[in-house]
Formats: C-alpha cells, sequence, structure tokens
C-alpha cells in the first residue's frame, strides 16, 4: 500500500480481443494532479490505441490512462 493508501493494481496485457472486466475510476484534473505528484513510483501513461476500453453499454472510451511502474 502506497503511503497516501492506494493499493497499486496492474493489469497484464492480454491477447488482442481477449475480453477482461475492470472497474474504470474516472477522475477530475484536480485528482489527477494529486494522483502524479503523491505516486512517485508511477508514471502516467497513455493506453495505446489497439488496447480500447469498452463500458459495458460498448461505449468504447478514448484517452484511457493507466499508471506504470
Amino acid at each position: 500500500m502506497s503511503g497516501p493508501g492506494w493499493i497499486p493494481w496492474a493489469p497484464k496485457a492480454g491477447d488482442l480481443g481477449v475480453r477482461c472486466s475492470y472497474e474504470v475510476p474516472f477522475f477530475d484534473v484536480e485528482t489527477l494532479a494529486v494522483l502524479d505528484a503523491t505516486e512517485p513510483n508511477y508514471h502516467r501513461s497513455a493506453l495505446p490505441a489497439e488496447r480500447d476500453v469498452r463500458l459495458e453499454d460498448g461505449q468504447v472510451l478514448e484517452g484511457v490512462d493507466l499508471y506504470r511502474s
């Protein structure tokens, strides 16, 4: 567990087309700034375009970021 109380979680890249279920938080700009500043061992980066994230209703999210260690 990190100092601020976050529990790290790391999705593993699988084969394209394979479905996985995840909880996707929607953070505002201020919260992202706090996360970026308080998690020095993690770096936010964009999920590659070929790794799309779809909501249960089928909507594809654009601009999804992950924190990499």
